[in-house]
């Protein structure tokens, strides 16, 4: 008899793993609705900066990689890097153009406009006039352009025209009362060095 009691075994569970189990599944689903939460907030917190456009994204995108590819120059010639508190002008391959690089001028036109200039750039003494600058339109409603620059042991200053590249640049965008999407600032870091 007592054999019997030894060999009987119980199919299914006990009351204390069920009430384990629901518990395990009650902190997962706590855990994924917070990150649901946190998720929808930062989408609806960036949708809110932006005016619900992807603006933001492709200017940033843009000013990020002009930044990123600057030529820091070389031993002979310095970084041509140029910017003051307005405007930005510097030698970087644009995003899409292939491997050439650019002169570019980056700068808010009387029209409101963020704009930036561009040709090829040649390094060598031309021959012939150079060739006009090639203008695209990255924003309307933009009432002035603010860079400032990261040097070392200074901070922030508003104009650069050192032999070397800045270790890190600022773009701050105002924009006009009628068109305020609150931009936060754009901050980007050359990534060449010399050779």
């Amino acid at each position: 008899m007592m054999a019997d009691v030894h060999a009987r075994r119980y199919d299914g569970f006990t009351l204390l793993e069920v009430v384990v189990g629901l518990v395990v599944i009650g902190l997962l689903i706590v855990g994924l609705m917070q990150g649901l939460h946190f998720g929808l907030l930062a989408w609806n917190t960036e949708a809110r900066l932006t005016d619900g456009s992807d603006k933001f994204s492709t200017v940033d995108n843009i000013l990020r990689h002009i930044v990123e590819a600057a030529s820091p120059g070389d031993e002979v010639d310095a970084a041509p890097f140029f910017g003051s508190s307005g405007q930005l002008e510097c030698i970087t391959a644009l995003p899409g153009t292939g491997p050439g690089l650019s002169q570019v001028l980056l700068q808010v036109d009387a029209d409101h406009r963020l704009v930036l200039r561009s040709r090829s750039y040649v390094h060598a003494i031309r021959l012939k006039p150079a060739p006009p600058l090639t203008e695209t339109r990255l924003l309307n409603g933009v009432s002035r352009l603010e860079l400032s620059f990261w040097q070392s042991g200074s901070g922030w200053v508003r104009t650069w025209q050192s032999p070397d590249l800045p270790t890190l640049v600022r773009f701050r965008l105002v924009f006009a009362a009628d068109q305020d999407p609150h931009w936060p600032d754009i901050i980007a870091a050359p990534l060449l060095n010399r050779p």
